[in-house]
């Protein structure tokens, strides 16, 4: 991940509380203890019609994958528990509305 300025950081922070979601699904997995997998992930969303812009921002993260949804809608995913620290670290200082959801997944993966 590069090194990012705290008015990027911010930024991201920002987009994240708009147009982001933190989750963890329960995968059912019978190899597991319990019966299920925990799937953890932090979700940016753009249209389509803004790909550019949102590959931009994307790469300044540097950590997940983007995919197109049939309904036009980009998904920039990040799903690999140490890449979801990092994030989380990054903009935990500037997230807003989602801070309850960061503070539940930095708890979900330890």
């Amino acid at each position: 991940m590069p090194i990012l300025s705290s008015i990027k950081k911010s930024y991201i922070a920002g987009f994240l509380d708009g147009d982001g979601s933190i989750y963890v699904r329960m995968k059912p997995n019978t190899s597991y203890r319990f019966g299920y997998q925990i799937s953890p992930a932090v979700i940016l969303f753009q249209s389509s019609k803004d790909r550019e812009s949102f590959e931009e921002l994307c790469s300044l993260i540097g950590l997940g994958y983007i995919r197109e949804r049939k309904d036009g809608i980009l998904e920039y995913t990040i799903n690999k528990v140490e890449d979801i620290k990092k994030f989380l670290k990054m903009v935990k200082p500037f997230v807003i509305l989602k801070r309850e959801q960061v503070a539940l997944m930095e708890e979900i993966l330890k």
